[in-house]
């Protein structure tokens, strides 16, 4: 099937029509997508997800855990927050024992230091209002996929801090 791209009107609208139809308004595809973008009614493809698979009685009780953008692209900026409530001060010596997939493959699984190797945490963690704000370019490295990470936090005497579930799509850097 051929599509056609044909000026409408002179005023920098383009109908884009299908051989087989005989009017505009038998087209429900491109030019359905195209309105809805014009009208702000169209929702941007992206994928983020995250579940406290952790406990009332963890000791980080999340809030929110938010990643801008939301499907981060190889090769460029992304920001992670965590906001939460610590019931008491988390110190030096706490893990977080992590698992990274991507698609059905298992990348990663292993355990790193709360306060040295993860995000931007230094220790000692003070009871209270917490966040956590992390910036980093993606690796050009990377693989583009649906990536699955779960991370158990612990104290130096192995006390659940908070578990976290995130789920997220990287893509890859598109120039057109």
């Amino acid at each position: 099937m051929i599509t056609l791209l044909t000026p409408k009107n002179c005023n920098n609208e383009f109908s884009l029509l299908s051989p087989k139809l005989s009017s505009p308004k038998e087209d429900h595809g491109l030019n359905f997508m195209v309105n809805k973008i014009r009208q702000n009614k169209f929702t941007p493809i992206t994928h983020f997800k995250f579940t406290d698979c952790g406990t009332p009685e963890d000791i980080l009780q999340v809030l929110s855990l938010k990643m801008i953008p939301e499907s981060p692209i190889i090769g460029e900026l992304v920001t992670i927050t965590i906001a939460g409530q610590l019931t008491e001060d988390v110190e030096e010596g706490s893990v977080v024992k992590i698992k990274v997939s991507r698609d059905t493959e298992k990348l990663y699984d292993g355990e790193l230091d709360l306060c040295t190797e993860f995000l931007d945490v230094r220790c000692p963690l003070v009871k209270g209002p917490i966040e956590i704000k992390h910036s980093f370019v993606v690796p050009t490295d990377v693989p583009a996929g649906r990536y699955f990470i779960n991370a158990h936090l612990l104290t130096n005497d192995s006390r659940p801090i908070a578990c976290l579930d995130v789920e997220t799509i990287l893509r890859e850097k598109h120039f057109f």
